[in-house]
């Protein structure tokens, strides 16, 4: 990259650009026995993948910082991306009804994507910004797709990939510091609008007999929107006592409102030998791994022992709303035993997670250079059960998959610092 300022303005500019090649190549078979299948099929539900993709990416940027007068700043950058890729596919098997899957494919993404802000300097310790950025990603073909996520053209299957994602994104917001920095806060409202928003999501098969996969699909359109607040206290720091004034205060809220606003979608089911699509509606449903509220505290107090060193004792609490892990706010796919309906399959929560905390507590020892510290800890002090993730694969075994948080752990710490 190149930097530079320009003589006659307080201008900064700054240019650059970078080139991506990647190779990948898959083989690989699962393997399924279920009872209830004649021997003569069961290789027919063996389910190999082979793929093979190869990524051709570049991308050429510039920015600047213009300090346009005594108390604005405007920055902005522009960059022009460009993607490449080649996908072969093919899937043989994993269905008693036949429909291979092949597929050699490539396409090409591009766009122009930047941003622009404008900072106002109310003093050395206080700013207020404004800020629109326009994103892009490229479109991803899905190595995992099995027939649901395919369309058959001229008396085969093909894998299309996922659309490119676009976003655009504004924010106001403001920051500051007081009292020689003992208060510090900070405050914005952002709003963000997707164009083909790319869910990375479980489907499910159209066959009990054939395992779900790991796809992305595109919701057309979906918006979120919140306010971020966070702030630093030092209460003691000048006031009491050396021993004492170590006291910090950390917080952190969020509230975040998130949507798919124009999201259908199908799924294929199977009914004997017969293959049907069932229309999808998620249109309204509030986004997937998107809790609406969040929040988050730390209180460290530093004790100052002279000579002695350093003790250091701390306290962490996080809470999260309720979240849900797929696109139907926790419920799963529809009820594979009346697909027709769109019924939910599954109860609230049963992909989902209710809101929780957790507490954290640390206790440490830092020698008079600062540069060894041991401490001692526990995590999730409470030992709260709670999931980082579920999926539904109901269609295929009966049941939900969890991923459990971790446990109550405890543990110490040796850190050196050169």
């Amino acid at each position: 990259h190149l930097d530079g300022e320009l003589e006659a303005e307080p201008v900064e500019w700054h240019l650059g650009g970078y080139y991506l090649r990647e190779e990948l190549d898959n083989d690989g078979t699962v393997f399924l026995y279920p009872d209830y299948i004649p021997q003569k099929d069961l290789l027919l539900l063996n389910t190999r993948r082979i793929y093979s993709q190869t990524i051709d990416s570049w991308a050429g940027w510039g920015e600047f910082s213009w300090d346009f007068a005594d108390d604005y700043t405007l920055e902005g950058g522009v960059r022009y991306n460009w993607e490449r890729k080649h996908f072969d596919f093919e899937k043989i098997g994993g269905t008693l009804v036949g429909g291979d899957v092949r597929a050699r494919e490539h396409a090409i993404f591009d766009a122009p994507t930047g941003q622009l802000i404008l900072t106002y300097h109310i003093d050395p310790e206080k700013a207020a910004y404004a800020r629109y950025t326009r994103g892009f990603k490229a479109g991803h073909y899905n190595a995992l797709a099995s027939q649901t996520g395919a369309e058959e053209r001229n008396g085969t299957f093909r894998v299309p990939p996922a659309k490119e994602e676009y976003n655009d994104a504004w924010e106001v917001g403001t920051r500051g510091a007081w009292l020689d920095r003992r208060i510090q806060l900070a405050g914005s409202f952002f709003y963000y609008r997707y164009e083909n928003y790319q869910v990375f999501q479980f489907t499910d098969s159209a066959a009990a007999n054939e395992p779900p996969v790991l796809e992305i699909v595109n919701a057309k359109q979906a918006e979120n929107y919140g306010v971020e607040l966070e702030g630093t206290l030092k209460p003691l720091e000048g006031w009491a006592p050396r021993l004492l004034s170590g006291l910090r205060l950390y917080g952190n809220f969020s509230w975040l409102h998130g949507e798919y606003l124009n999201f259908g979608t199908f799924r294929k089911f199977q009914k004997g030998r017969d293959l049907f699509n069932v229309a999808i509606d998620y249109s309204g449903k509030q986004l997937q791994n998107a809790p609406q509220y969040k929040a988050s505290g730390t209180a460290e107090w530093t004790f100052d022992l002279g000579r002695y060193g350093y003790l250091i004792p701390r306290y962490d609490v996080n809470w999260s709303d309720d979240v849900f892990f797929d696109t139907n706010e926790g419920h799963g796919s529809i009820d594979p035993t009346d697909p027709l309906s769109s019924k939910a399959a599954l109860p609230d929560y049963g992909v989902g997670q209710k809101q929780y905390f957790l507490h954290n507590v640390r206790l440490a020892y830092r020698m008079p250079s600062g540069n060894v510290e041991v401490a001692g800890w526990v995590r999730n002090l409470e030992d709260q059960v709670y999931k980082n993730y579920a999926f539904d694969v109901s269609r295929f075994t009966g049941i939900v998959i969890n991923y459990p948080g971790e446990p109550r752990t405890i543990g110490f710490d040796l850190l050196f610092t050169f």
